[in-house]
């Protein structure tokens, strides 16, 4: 999956090695901010997407960004083991 794009939460969690539970907590705990991490993807258009699923899924991560905040909170606040980042 290319760095620069988006996906579903299936391929942000298998690309991360997170579980879709983390990548949730982390949406909801706010450490990933909608607009810049997590958009829902009725409000993007002309945007790349990169999904596995034929049922469009709502919500949509930015690989690269979402790594990024992922590395930080892992350094500070939490270990998360095999996480590819």
């Amino acid at each position: 999956m290319n760095q620069n794009r988006w996906g579903d939460e299936e391929n942000i969690c298998t690309v991360l090695g997170i579980s879709k539970g983390t990548l949730t907590l982390l949406r909801e705990s706010e450490y990933l901010k909608e607009g810049t991490h997590w958009r829902e993807r009725d409000k993007i258009i002309g945007t790349e997407l990169n999904t596995n699923n034929k049922e469009a899924q709502s919500i949509i991560y930015h690989l690269s960004w979402c790594r990024e905040v992922i590395s930080i909170w892992e350094s500070r606040d939490a270990k998360l083991p095999g996480i590819r980042v």
